[in-house]
């Protein structure tokens, strides 16, 4: 019995169908990356946020208000 070896044709497919799936998964890594960028941003913000509410309650007897045209210059 003879082996009937791939044509250049099928090989050519093959070749197209890896490189699709290859850029497939290119572009669903960088919507990941993406993703996980935003969510540490927001994990970063809410750390920040607790750490200021923290040095507040901490510090509300020390902290001094300003009021009048000192108040506008000040911003």
């Amino acid at each position: 019995m003879r082996r009937r070896a791939f044509t250049l044709i099928e090989l050519l497919i093959v070749i197209i169908v890896i490189g699709v799936l290859a850029a497939m998964m290119i572009i669903s890594s960088t919507e990941a990356v993406t993703t996980a960028k935003a969510s540490n941003i927001v994990a970063n913000l809410t750390h920040i946020r607790k750490a200021v509410i923290a040095w507040y309650l901490d510090n509300i007897d020390r902290i001094t208000y300003v009021s009048g045209r000192a108040a506008e210059l000040a911003i």
